[in-house]
Formats: structure tokens, sequence, C-alpha cells
């Protein structure tokens, strides 16, 4: 939803919910990107408890550019009152969600535990399925 500039002129007021660009050399990024190497490296550590952690920190400091909050291990009812659990969702200081995250082993089918997410009724709409090595 855009805000009326008659009313808030662009030096006076921004949307707390203005997209935030993210440069490949930000910060945050280039940390991910050294947790992703040092975690391929522990050929016995590539569970979902463990990968999650590096895509969860950087979740969590990207989101607070925009002024939103990473919330892990979130539950949630389906429309059909199914309970499921996100590894993680983000809102706003409202408790407006704006996304969510879900985390797989490196091991599994990315693609068929999607399948298996849409059937239990989770949420489709601005989510991201990662497992450290692919992202959908």
């Amino acid at each position: 939803m855009r805000y009326n500039q008659a009313y808030y002129p662009d030096d006076e007021w921004k949307s707390p919910l203005m997209p935030v660009t993210i440069a490949p050399n930000h910060p945050a990024i280039i940390e991910y990107l050294a947790w992703i190497k040092q975690a391929r490296q522990q050929t016995d550590a590539q569970h979902e408890g463990n990968v999650r952690y590096g895509f969860a920190t950087l979740l969590e400091r990207t989101s607070k550019l925009a002024k939103l909050t990473l919330v892990q291990e979130y539950s949630a009812r389906t429309v059909k009152n199914n309970r499921v659990r996100y590894d993680g969702i983000v809102r706003d200081d409202s408790n407006l969600t704006h996304g969510y995250w879900e985390a797989k082993d490196t091991q599994d089918d990315l693609e068929a535990e999607i399948r298996k997410k849409r059937v239990a009724g989770y949420a489709f709409k601005n989510i991201i399925f990662e497992d450290s090595r692919t992202a959908v």
C-alpha cells in the first residue's frame, strides 16, 4: 500500500515496509557464506538443526534492516485448523506476518518436502524453503 505523498512528503515520513536492497557484499551475506563453507566441511553435521543456524542468523540480521523481526519455531493453525510449525516467520511491530521460512536437511529432497508442506496446509504466500544449498 502506498501512502499519500500529499500528506506525507518523502522527507517527512518513510514507510517501515519499504523494500530494502541488500548488496552481495553486505556483512550478513559475507558471514553467512563463510558459515556455510565451514559447515559443509563438517560432513557429520548436515542435519537441519545445524544447517539452519546460518540462515536463521542471516534472516534475522537482514530482517532488521526492514524493521522486521524473525520469530523462530512459530506454531500456527491452518485454514483447516491443523497445527503447523514454521522454522520461522518474519513480522513487524504490529505482529503482522510478512514471510515464512522452512529449513530442510541437505540430504532431503527439497521438492518432495515442499509438496508435503503444501499438503499439510502451510502458507505458501511469501515462503522460502532452503537447505543451505538451494532456496525456493
